[in-house]
């Protein structure tokens, strides 16, 4: 499995142009795909959709007995929320 991408196109630290970059060449870790650049920018207009709608970095799940999850230290503070 590859890195969490949740937020790296409004990362501080990444944004668009990081994104941009490894999609058209690739890394060590990552080919490149050869993809047009109508391609990369629909990845990037989805990565920007996802950083919107998502949250990074991810809680930490903690599954209950009952078969529900508890977030630790999640964006709702000590504890979290049940789901």
């Amino acid at each position: 499995m590859g890195p969490d991408l949740t937020t790296v196109a409004a990362a501080e630290d990444r944004g668009v142009d990081y994104a941009r970059g490894f999609i058209a060449f690739g890394t060590e870790r990552m080919p490149d795909f050869g993809l047009s650049d109508g391609e990369i920018d629909s990845l990037i207009d989805f990565l920007k959709y996802t950083a919107a709608s998502g949250e990074y970095p991810p809680r930490a799940p903690i599954l209950k007995w009952n078969g529900t999850v508890d977030y630790a230290g999640g964006a709702g503070g000590a504890g979290g929320a049940e789901h």
